[in-house]
């Protein structure tokens, strides 16, 4: 990867290469580490997509990573926006924004060039985390969504 790419998501690499064996792992409805689901946002009612999870315990730091994607209608630039935000503590951390930590209901940075988002959350402590999804503009009056988490063993 040239340097001038600096860190994903680039539009060359995006988040990096597929672990296949992982996400074939995730089907397991019964795994504490790992899960997946669906949503949608409607233009209607405008509430955000909540779920909670639950850090499960372990005997190593855990690294909580959320990527969630959404439907948008074809063209150069997004038409619908939804923001990924992840909630642990007093803190949130918002999707393709790094390691930066802010406080909980910031009003940015957001992403608002992709509509695949990310948060990677190292050494993540307490019992769990938040993930949030919040429109920040809608064309479309429903924007399916999908998420998926893992929890990574340091």
């Amino acid at each position: 990867m040239p340097d001038e790419f600096g860190e994903g998501p680039n539009p060359h690499s995006g988040f990096g290469r597929v672990n296949v064996a992982n996400s074939i792992a995730m089907v397991e409805p019964s795994d504490p580490f790992s899960g997946y689901g669906v949503g949608v946002i409607d233009e209607e009612t405008e509430e955000p997509f909540i779920i909670q999870i639950l850090v499960p315990s372990s005997s190593h730091s855990l690294t909580l990573k959320v990527t969630m994607v959404y439907a948008d209608l074809p063209g150069a630039a997004l038409s619908n926006d939804l923001n990924l935000i992840v909630v642990v503590g007093d803190k949130e951390r918002h999707g393709n924004q790094g390691n930066q930590d802010f406080p909980i209901g910031a009003i940015g940075p957001f992403d608002r060039s992709n509509n695949v988002e990310q948060v990677m959350w190292p050494q993540i402590t307490g019992e769990s985390a938040k993930v949030i999804v919040k429109h920040y503009r809608l064309l479309s009056t429903r924007v399916p969504l999908a998420y998926a988490w893992r929890f990574l063993e340091e």
